[in-house]
């Protein structure tokens, strides 16, 4: 019976050796599987190529986008301090004294504060009523305007208008 077993065992691969018996299937499974790999990609090199390049343009076009975004924060930040922009604005629609422009200056993480006024205005231009807001502009330098010609006013009786002021006025 022992005898039945050992011959059945070696007619059909199994010495009894478990571990044996593993490693052989995987080794020759790995060889299939190979060689299945190889005559896929000779078959599809095209494919296989597609693909590599369709995925590199979309690693290079998401880059291109990350860094041109850094760029134009940069760019953004390095204009907003060269002008000099403020972070925050405070506004009353009653005005503020120079008591509560003293308490903003004492606010914890506040650097610089420049009080400025502002008026609303209605001008008559080619018979039809504008709305006009004038902007007292600060001294300290916070809210620098960009000119794109001209100068900045240097005594009373002097003004600087936006574009859209000379084309509406005419």
């Amino acid at each position: 019976m022992k005898q039945q077993k050992a011959l059945a065992a070696k007619q059909s691969g199994d010495s009894g050796n478990k571990r044996g018996n593993v490693v052989r299937r995987r080794s020759s499974m790995s060889g299939a599987l190979v060689k299945d790999m190889l005559r896929m990609w000779v078959r599809n090199w095209k494919r296989f190529l597609s693909i590599t390049f369709i995925t590199t343009l979309g690693v290079a076009i998401l880059v291109g986008i990350h860094a041109g975004c850094l760029d134009m924060f940069a760019a953004t930040n390095r204009f907003y301090n060269a002008q000099g922009l403020y972070d925050i604005q405070a506004m009353s629609t009653l005005g503020m004294t120079d008591d509560d422009i003293s308490a903003l200056k004492g606010v914890q993480g506040v650097e610089d504060v420049q009080a400025e006024r502002s008026a609303t205005i209605y001008a008559t231009i080619d018979g039809t009523q504008k709305t006009v807001t004038m902007s007292e502009i600060g001294t300290n330098g916070m809210n620098r305007p960009y000119l794109l010609d001209g100068t900045m006013p240097k005594s009373s009786g002097q003004i600087a208008v936006t574009r859209k002021f000379i084309k509406d006025s005419g």
